[in-house]
Formats: structure tokens, C-alpha cells, sequence
């Protein structure tokens, strides 16, 4: 009896141009296609001024868009997650609550909702270019690697190695998601062919 769909982390590191978005976009069109939910988001450069959690907003909205039924589940089960639905928020994408309880909330939520839609159906979260994520992205990907899920939600993130100088704050967290059970970490590579071209 083969085991069925379990939890973790992957982060995808590469160079500009490698292959990340490729290698992502053929992994979710595989999980759509063996009956996965499926949330892409992407980080976006924006002149040091990212808009606070834009992946994770685009990623719900990706989830809303696949039923009605998961669509109604997020708006009418989770008060404080409504504010990243964008069938919901009505475009009001404010900075992370201040109030540590509030974004505590919010946290919560969002792993509440991933937890409850995987307990039917396995859940693929995909988060691309996490070296323009925004702190509070980051945050709540720190808050959801280190609990885990108890049912089968994979996350996947892809960044550019050659972005993280030695000050980049990705940099500190990636080393240390690196430590944490259930998360991977796949590094792209150029090939070579056999005249020493990449490939």
C-alpha cells in the first residue's frame, strides 16, 4: 500500500533564468492534474516598497478561483483571513496589523484554512521569488514552516541565489528554515554538455 500525500517544505534555489518558474509551473500543472488544490503566488519587485503579504493574496485568490465550494469555505470560515481574499477584501490590502494579537489572528487563520481544505483535498501552496517577499510575507511563512500541518500541505518557494548578498534578511531565514524538519531545500544548477556550453 503506497502512502498518500504528506506535508513539507520545499525552497527552489537558482540563478536568473535557470529553469525555477518552469520547474514550478510543470510541478503545479502535476498536482492539478492528480487532484491537488493548487495556490501560486508571486513576490514582486516594487522599489523597496512590496505590498505586505501579495503572494499569499494572489495564492488565495488562485484557491477561491478552483470552486465555489472552497471559495465559500474561506470567506464564511475564517474572519480574520478575509482580508487576503481578494473576492473579499475589496482591494483594502493594508500593512501587517500592528497589535501582536491581531497579526497573531491572521497567522492563525491562514493555517487553519490550509489545514481544514487539505484535510479533503491535498493542498499545494507555490510562492515564487521569495528574494522580493516583504517581511510580513516572511513572517507568516516562518510561523507556517515551524508548525507544520497535520494534513497534507506541501509549500514550495523558489528564490535567486545570487540575489541573497550577505545583508539580504532572506538570507538569515532561509538558513534557518534549512534547519527545521519537513523542509528541503533543491538548488538548480546549470548543465553542461559535453563541448563545456551550458545547457
Amino acid at each position: 500500500m503506497q502512502p498518500g500525500p504528506r506535508s513539507g517544505v520545499v525552497l527552489v534555489s537558482g540563478d536568473a533564468g535557470i529553469g525555477k518558474t518552469r520547474l514550478l509551473h510543470s510541478l503545479a500543472t502535476s498536482a492539478q492534474d492528480h487532484g491537488w488544490l493548487v495556490g501560486v503566488g508571486q513576490c514582486l519587485d516594487l522599489g523597496g516598497s512590496p505590498l505586505p503579504y501579495l503572494p499569499i493574496v494572489e495564492a488565495f485568490g488562485r484557491l477561491e478561483a478552483q470552486s465555489t465550494a472552497v471559495e465559500q469555505a474561506l470567506a464564511t470560515g475564517y474572519l480574520a483571513l478575509r482580508r487576503l481574499l481578494p473576492r473579499h477584501s475589496q482591494g483594502d490590502l493594508e500593512p501587517a496589523p500592528a497589535n501582536t494579537t491581531d497579526r497573531s489572528e491572521l497567522f492563525e487563520a491562514v493555517h487553519r484554512a490550509l489545514s481544514d481544505l487539505a484535510a479533503t483535498t491535498p493542498l499545494m501552496l507555490i510562492i515564487e521569488d521569495l528574494h522580493w517577499a516583504d517581511q510580513s510575507t516572511r513572517d507568516l511563512l516562518n510561523y507556517l514552516f515551524y508548525r507544520g500541518f497535520p494534513a497534507a500541505v506541501s509549500i514550495v518557494g523558489s528564490y535567486r541565489d545570487e540575489d541573497l548578498h550577505r545583508r539580504h534578511p532572506l538570507r538569515a531565514a532561509v538558513a534557518q528554515w534549512g534547519r527545521l524538519p519537513g523542509v528541503e531545500r533543491l538548488v538548480l544548477e546549470a548543465r553542461e554538455h559535453p563541448a563545456g556550453e551550458p545547457v
